[in-house]
């Protein structure tokens, strides 16, 4: 690529400036009050985009989408009220994302969280798309770096708020929303789809079926030909209960789901097979015992040990008399629980639940 022509506007109106290196667009304080990244679509060798001390009120940011060797986006010092990241969720070599002393109050970060140093201003809110919300962790957040006008960085943590689907599909439109869920779902690790699963039904409303242990991606299959969310989140369900039922009918998990939710709706007919199997779950499971301690996961991975264990606040394992006390409140609800003692304990997980669920319930156990 050779030398290339940026046009944007400044106070003597359209200006064009040619620049000689492909690896920068260097248009510092040049008062531009908007500018075309067009001529950069497609260059390769972009590294720099400089664009602070400027004016800029707004900036589309689509033709860097395929600008695969961009590191640096510095914005410093504009009158930016809000700014769309989305078009650089695939740019694997950016590094650092500076938006400092502009005038944006909430800005969506969910494309580039925990993966580019992010630079705003500490009144700035945050915002995230529910899909993560199981799997933002203080690492990711770490990457966010709050600055006064100054410049000087700031210890504190931003305000995250987490966006449910009917605003994020008011705000941008369904076929946005499902495009840009979508690129997320697609990005992720197998042992990250229980989570991702579990917060997009919930930012959906459904939180009742967010129990689906497989691909996420499956939730969303085949909806680019209705807008209206109403009807979006209808087909979902009918969706979501599909999957569901394929998933307790081979003897699958079932563990989040909220049965009391789902009387009265068409998730109703799941209730049943959900209640046989949570009974088989408790029945199935083995307490081991080595020396004075019993390990509590295999409970903690059926429906009815996550609740009891919860309540009781116990974690990953007990001594003699916990166990004892957790026996007495199975009993009340008429199961009688299998213990054997082994040492070392080995404990093999159930072979129909991902390693996904398992690390989930694992963290929560953890921390109780």
């Amino acid at each position: 690529m050779g030398d290339f022509t940026i046009v944007y506007e400044g106070p003597s109106g359209r200006q064009e400036e040619e620049l000689t290196d492909n690896s920068t667009l260097n248009l510092y304080m040049r008062a531009a009050t908007r500018v075309s990244l067009e001529a950069v679509r497609h260059n390769s060798e972009l590294t720099i985009l400089e664009l602070s001390k400027n004016q800029l009120e707004s900036i589309d940011l689509e033709p860097l989408r395929s600008c695969s060797k961009l590191e640096q986006v510095r914005m410093r010092s504009n009158r930016l009220t809000s700014i769309d990241l989305w078009p650089l969720i695939e740019l694997t070599s950016l590094e650092e994302i500076d938006l400092v002393d502009n005038r944006i109050h909430e800005i969506n970060i969910t494309p580039l969280i925990g993966k580019v140093n992010l630079l705003l201003d500490d009144s700035v809110t945050v915002s995230i798309d529910n899909v993560l919300r199981y799997l933002v962790s203080g690492k990711d957040t770490a990457t966010l770096r709050l600055c006064k006008p100054s410049g000087e960085t700031l210890v504190s943590s931003p305000r995250i708020q987490w966006r449910q689907y009917s605003d994020l599909s008011d705000e941008y439109g369904w076929e946005t929303v499902h495009y840009n869920t979508l690129c997320i779902l697609e990005g992720l690790d197998e042992r990250c789809w229980f989570r991702a699963q579990k917060g997009l039904l919930e930012g959906l409303g459904i939180s009742e079926l967010s129990g689906f242990d497989g691909d996420p991606a499956l939730i969303l299959q085949n909806f680019y030909d209705s807008t209206e969310f109403h009807s979006i989140r209808s087909r979902v369900i009918d969706v979501v209960i599909g999957l569901l039922d394929e998933q307790l009918s081979s003897g699958g998990p079932t563990m989040f789901l909220d049965v009391k939710k789902m009387v009265g709706t068409r998730a109703s007919k799941l209730i049943p097979l959900i209640t046989t199997l949570r009974d088989s779950e408790v029945e199935n499971a083995v307490v081991q015992i080595g020396g004075n301690r019993a390990n509590l996961l295999p409970l903690w991975l059926t429906h009815w040990g996550f609740e009891i264990l919860s309540v009781l606040r116990f974690g990953l394992t007990t001594d003699i008399d916990g166990l004892d006390l957790i026996q007495r409140n199975f009993k009340k609800l008429g199961f009688e629980l299998e213990t054997e003692n082994t040492d070392p304990v080995e404990i093999e997980t159930p072979k129909n639940m991902s390693k996904g669920l398992i690390d989930f319930v694992y963290g929560i156990a953890s921390m109780n």
